[in-house]
């Protein structure tokens, strides 16, 4: 019995971080739209914060992100964008994107850290996933994000 309520919980906690891949008009348990990124041919499901509400709302309170999976941030210009952890509870790296999906920089983020991130360079796009995903996945700056146009056109910014 102490099995099955471990396992019910640990269901329940991966499932509630993110998307599945069940398709374009799926949301998430946050009510975010979900969609796919690939970055060196590896997928990534991800959340996408295209409005001021949901930008700010992030990833907070959030009991785990699972591997696999992130959040973009999409703004309609590009921008200096700031983070802070202060009611997010797991690790994260953030990626920030130029107009042409390309990686300009990586920045890893403690948890509930007050410390306000902020890109060295104006971006269109910022893609948090649980720490360390970029650097096990031989990621870094330079490399390109793709799916970021299909992005804008299903989930304009607002």
């Amino acid at each position: 019995m102490r099995h099955l309520l471990v396992a019910t919980l640990l269901a329940i906690a991966s499932g509630a971080a993110g998307c599945g891949r069940g398709g374009a008009a799926e949301l998430s348990e946050a009510g975010l739209p979900c969609a796919e990124l690939k970055v060196k041919g590896l997928a990534l499901a991800v959340e996408v914060a295209a409005n001021d509400r949901d930008r700010i709302h992030g990833y907070r309170f959030r009991a785990c992100i699972p591997d696999g999976s992130g959040m973009l941030f999409v703004y309609r210009e590009a921008q200096f964008p700031r983070f802070v952890m202060g009611n997010v509870t797991v690790p994260l790296s953030i990626a920030f994107i130029d107009d042409d999906g390309r990686i300009r920089q990586i920045c890893d983020m403690q948890p509930m850290a007050e410390e306000t991130t902020v890109g060295a360079f104006r971006v269109r796009y910022a893609l948090e996933v649980p720490q360390g995903w970029f650097a096990r996945n031989g990621i870094g700056e330079g490399d390109a994000v793709e799916g970021l146009a299909d992005i804008v056109r299903r989930f304009p910014p607002a």
